[in-house]
């Protein structure tokens, strides 16, 4: 095959991947007054623990991840 044949075959097109919004285990999450690190996470809730090990069940859908700015 040529490198003229395959020339233009290409167009970059292709399909758009949906993002899978699981949180991450280990990384540092925010919900609503708490903030700590994601010890675990089911469909509706989640485990944090606090700076002070203090572990907490928060809504899963209520976690934005924490980013220092």
């Amino acid at each position: 095959m040529s490198e003229r044949s395959i020339h233009n075959t290409w167009k970059g097109k292709g399909k758009t991947v949906s993002k899978i919004r699981s949180p991450i285990i280990g990384c540092v999450y925010q919900s609503d007054n708490y903030i700590g690190v994601l010890l675990s996470f089911q469909d509706e809730q989640s485990q944090l623990q606090l700076k002070d090990k203090t572990i907490i069940t928060v809504q899963t859908n209520s976690l934005k991840i924490k980013i220092n700015e």
